[in-house]
Parts: C-alpha cells; sequence; structure tokens
C-alpha cells in the first residue's frame, strides 16, 4: 500500500512539474512573438526543441504520458479548445504552448514527429529545422501513416469508376438543365460545375444553384469523397440502382419539378 501511494504522488509530482515547464514555455513563446517574430524563426525552432523535450520526459513512463494528456485534455477544453478524440499526444504538447488555430498546430506537430522518426535530440531541433528547409519541409519529410497510405491506395483504386461516372462521353446523363449562361462564364473550360443544396432528414436533397466558380482544389476534394463512398458501398458507377445515381435522380427531379412550376406560375 505504501508503495502504491509513493506511486500515486510521485505521479502526480511529475506530472505537476510538467506542466509547469510547458506554462514557462507559453511565456518564452509569448515573450518571443513580441521580440523576434518578425526577425528570426531560430527562437520558435527552440522552443518547439523544449516542447519536445517535455514529450519526451513524459514518454519515459506511459503512466506519466497518460495522465499529462489527461491533464492537458482537460485544461485545453476549459480554455474552450475543441480537442479532437484522436489528437496525438505530442499535438497535445504543441497546442498547450502556442495558441495558434488547427492548421498551424498540425505543422509544428508533424515537423516534431519527423525529428522523432528522424531520432534527432531535441536540442538539435532547430538545426535540423534549418537544415531541412523549414517547418514545412519537414512535415513533408514524414512519411505518411500506414493507414492514410491504404486509404490512398481504395480512392485511386476507385477513381476510375468516379472518372467514368463524370464523363462528358459517358452514356449516363440523370438530367440536363439551362442556367444563366453567365453563371458559367469560369466553369465552362474546366468542364465540371458544382451544384449546392440543403439537405434534409430522409435523404431528401434540395438543389438550390449552381456555384458560379471553380477550384481544382475541390474539384480534387468532390472526387476523392464519392470515391470513397463508392469503396464503401461497392456499387457500379454505371448502375442505374446504384445509391449515389438514385440519390443524384430524385435530387434533379425535384429540381425540374420546381423549375416547371415557377414556369407554369
Amino acid at each position: 500500500m505504501a508503495n502504491s501511494t509513493k506511486s500515486v504522488k510521485n505521479l502526480a509530482t511529475d506530472t505537476s512539474r510538467l506542466l509547469s515547464e510547458l506554462d514557462k514555455l507559453s511565456a518564452e513563446r509569448q515573450q518571443f512573438e513580441k521580440t523576434d517574430y518578425s526577425r528570426t524563426n531560430k527562437a520558435l525552432y527552440e522552443i518547439l526543441g523544449k516542447v519536445y523535450l517535455r514529450y519526451r520526459e513524459a514518454s519515459a513512463n506511459n503512466e506519466v504520458l497518460r495522465q499529462m494528456v489527461k491533464s492537458l485534455r482537460e485544461i485545453l477544453t476549459t480554455r474552450g479548445n475543441e480537442v479532437q478524440k484522436n489528437s496525438v499526444a505530442l499535438g497535445l504538447f504543441v497546442r498547450y504552448v502556442f495558441n495558434v488555430n488547427r492548421q498551424r498546430v498540425h505543422v509544428y506537430t508533424r515537423a516534431l514527429m519527423a525529428a522523432k522518426v528522424a531520432e534527432v535530440e531535441p536540442g538539435n531541433f532547430a538545426d535540423f529545422v534549418e537544415e531541412e528547409g523549414g517547418l514545412e519541409k519537414c512535415k513533408v519529410r514524414l512519411p505518411p501513416s500506414p493507414k492514410f497510405q491504404e486509404k490512398q491506395k481504395q480512392i485511386a483504386e476507385v477513381m476510375p469508376r468516379v472518372d467514368e461516372l463524370l464523363s462528358k462521353t459517358g452514356e449516363q446523363v440523370l438530367a440536363e438543365f439551362t442556367v444563366d449562361a453567365q453563371m458559367l462564364e469560369s466553369v465552362k473550360e474546366h468542364g465540371i460545375v458544382f451544384l449546392v443544396g440543403t439537405c434534409h432528414d430522409m435523404g431528401n436533397v434540395k438543389v438550390r444553384s449552381v456555384v458560379p466558380g471553380y477550384s481544382k482544389g475541390y474539384e480534387k476534394w468532390a472526387k476523392s469523397k464519392l470515391a470513397q463512398y463508392l469503396n464503401a458501398h461497392k456499387t457500379e458507377a454505371t448502375s442505374d440502382t446504384a445509391p449515389e445515381v438514385v440519390g443524384m435522380k430524385q435530387a434533379i427531379a425535384a429540381l425540374e419539378k420546381a423549375g416547371a412550376k415557377t414556369k407554369g406560375s
């Protein structure tokens, strides 16, 4: 019993000490932003290296790391930060010290994870980043996770079905309708158009308008999401009874019905 009590006390002490060290780093970060931010990134890299050091110290004991993760989650939530369930431990350390948006936290964390994979010591992190050419380059250096690689492989396998579904020469056409030609001026050269609508319960979708703009990134995202859906449901892009085809047919039918009512009024 005495050993158990001592262990719990030591755990609390270690956690408290590490949180105190992170608070000091947070203050150092604030000072950096006031004085050095516009002149050099070296100080930023050094602070990140110190965050990595505290993470390494916590990781030396699984119970300490577990308690630190729990404490950081609670404190960040109290601050009003949204903490995802799948947030990595190192990312929580970074987020606690740096009051930045999630995208910036992601860049910092990936750079630190790249250093971890490369077995870089915390004290050498700043030099590591500079040698790599910056935090973004470090992030790219980190190999994608097996889960991400598998996901990308599945998307690549299904993408021909997506291309077939969206092909100009494909036999499958759900519907054709006319909109103001000016809405298509900036998109017609790309051969693809996006629709915006609203959705309700029971799969009811109402198409509201054509989007008068184009984005290569959004096209890639949309195709990726469609590929994931097709893969998950194992449907054929050319099947008239495929769920995505039926759903789009219902949406277009509703649009045509609404258009007919407008013309008749």
